[in-house]
C-alpha cells in the first residue's frame, strides 16, 4: 500500500462521499478504461499511451458523464486551485453537492487533470494523477530516479540537529547526574542511508541505535558505512528494519527491555496524514519513558521549498507535490498544537534555516522540536 493511500481516502471522506473506498475504485476502474493504469494484475507496458493522450480520453469522459454544473465547476477549476486560495477537497465536495451520488468521480478527475495540462502544468498534473491513481506505486522508486533533487542515496554530512540533539542529550546528563543519563539509545524513523545515524553512532553518550526505513536497499548501505565506527566500539548495538513506522514503533513497545530513550526523525512526518500522525505519537509515547524519554524531529513548515508547489490538498499546508506525494508544511502553532495534544511536554522548538537539504542553492525551513512525554 503506497504511502499517500491514507490522505488519499480521507480527501473523499472530507469531501462527503457516502462510500470512499468505493468512489476509490470508481477511479482507478476510469483509469484503466482511458489507458491511464494498465489491466489489473498487469505491469506498465513501454508502450503505454502518454499522459496527454489518456487525458484526452479523460476530458471526453468528462463530457459523456457530467452535467452542466460540474463542467462549469472544471472550467472554473484551474483558476480556483491556483489564484482563488481553494483546494482540491473543497472543489471534490463541491463538485458532490452539485452532482449528487451520481457524480462520477473518475469522469471529473480527469476532466480536471486534462484542463491543468492544457494550461502548461505537466508537472502539476503527473504529480496529481501519482497521488490519486498510482494505488500500487512503491514510493522507494523515487529514491533511485536521478531526475529528483533530493538524492535519497546521496552521502552528505549529518544534518545540524543532530549535534544540538545530542548537545541537548549531554547538558541534560551533566545536570542530572543522579537521574543516571549517561547513555541512550536512539531509534530513527526514516534512516534512510545513515547520514544521520553517523552522527549519532559516533558519539560516547550513544550505546545503542535502532533505524528503520521503507527502502531495504537504503538499510545495506546503512549497515556498510557504519561497519567502520562498529569496529571502533564493538560493544555499540545496531540494528536496522525495513518496513512502516507504526508497525516498527508497536513491535518494539512489546519487546520487554528495548532500552530507547531517544525517538528521531529528519523530513519524514510530513508525509502522514493527521490520523497517521496521532497513531505515530501515540506510539512513541508509549515506547518513552515519561518526563525522560526524548521524541525528537525536524520537520519542513510554512514557507519551505515545495510549500505552495503542486497542486493544494487542503489549504493552507498540505500540498500534492510535483513527485506524487502529498506533504504537511505546518506553521509554528501547528506544532505546538500538535505537541500539547498529543501529551508531549517541547524541550525545543527552534526555525532553521537549511540551505540545500531538498534542492542545490534553495532554501528549506524546518521545525527542529524536542519533546518529552508528560509525566
Amino acid at each position: 500500500m503506497s504511502q499517500d493511500y491514507t490522505r488519499r481516502r480521507d480527501l473523499f471522506v472530507d469531501a462527503h462521499f457516502a462510500d470512499p473506498d468505493a468512489s476509490l475504485h470508481s477511479l482507478i476502474c476510469d483509469g484503466r478504461s482511458i489507458g491511464l493504469l494498465p489491466p489489473e494484475g498487469e505491469a506498465v507496458h513501454e508502450s503505454a499511451p502518454s499522459l496527454e493522450e489518456c487525458l484526452e480520453k479523460g476530458a471526453a469522459l468528462a463530457q459523456e458523464r457530467l452535467g452542466s454544473h460540474a463542467l462549469r465547476l472544471l472550467e472554473l477549476a484551474p483558476e480556483w486551485l491556483a489564484d482563488r486560495r481553494g483546494d482540491l477537497s473543497t472543489l471534490l465536495w463541491l463538485a458532490k453537492h452539485q452532482e449528487g451520488e451520481s457524480l462520477s468521480v473518475g469522469a471529473f478527475v480527469f476532466g480536471l487533470a486534462h484542463r491543468l495540462l492544457k494550461q502548461g502544468q505537466s508537472r502539476e498534473t503527473a504529480g496529481l494523477m501519482r497521488f490519486l491513481c498510482s494505488t500500487d506505486f512503491d514510493f522507494g522508486q523515487l529514491y533511485a530516479e536521478p531526475g529528483l533533487a533530493y538524492g535519497f542515496f546521496r552521502p552528505r554530512e549529518p544534518n545540524p540537529f543532530v549535534w544540538k540533539i545530542l548537545q541537548h542529550v549531554n547538558d541534560r546528563a551533566l545536570r542530572f547526574p543522579d537521574l543516571e543519563l549517561d547513555s541512550i539509545k536512539v531509534l530513527e524513523l526514516g534512516c534512510g542511508i545513515g547520514n544521520d545515524a553517523l552522527g549519532f553512532l559516533g558519539h560516547d553518550r550513544v550505546a545503542g541505535y535502532v533505524g528503520t526505513d521503507l527502502s531495504p536497499e537504503a538499510l545495506s548501505l546503512l549497515g556498510q558505512r557504519a561497519a567502520p565506527v562498529r569496529e571502533q566500539r564493538p560493544t555499540l548495538s545496531l540494528e536496522t528494519r525495513a518496513g512502516d513506522f507504526s508497525s516498527f514503533l508497536s513491535d518494539l513497545a512489546g519487546r520487554q527491555g528495548h532500552g530507547i530513550g531517544l525517538v528521531y526523525s529528519y523530513s519524514s512526518l510530513h508525509y502522514f496524514s493527521s490520523e497517521e500522525l496521532r497513531e505515530i505519537f501515540h506510539r512513541v509515547k508509549l515506547l518513552l519513558e515519561p518526563g525522560l524519554g526524548l521524541f525528537a524531529f525536524g520537520i519542513k513548515g510554512e514557507g519551505s521549498i515545495w510549500d505552495g508547489q503542486g497542486v493544494p490538498l487542503y489549504r493552507p499546508d498540505v500540498w500534492i507535490n510535483c513527485d506524487g506525494q502529498s506533504r504537511w508544511f505546518p506553521s509554528r502553532d501547528a506544532i505546538v498544537a500538535l505537541t500539547d495534544r498529543m501529551g508531549f511536554e517541547l524541550r525545543l522548538h527552534e526555525w532553521y534555516e537549511h540551505w540545500g537539504y531538498s534542492e542545490d542553492g534553495e532554501k528549506d525551513l524546518f521545525h527542529y522540536v524536542i519533546c518529552s512525554p508528560r509525566r
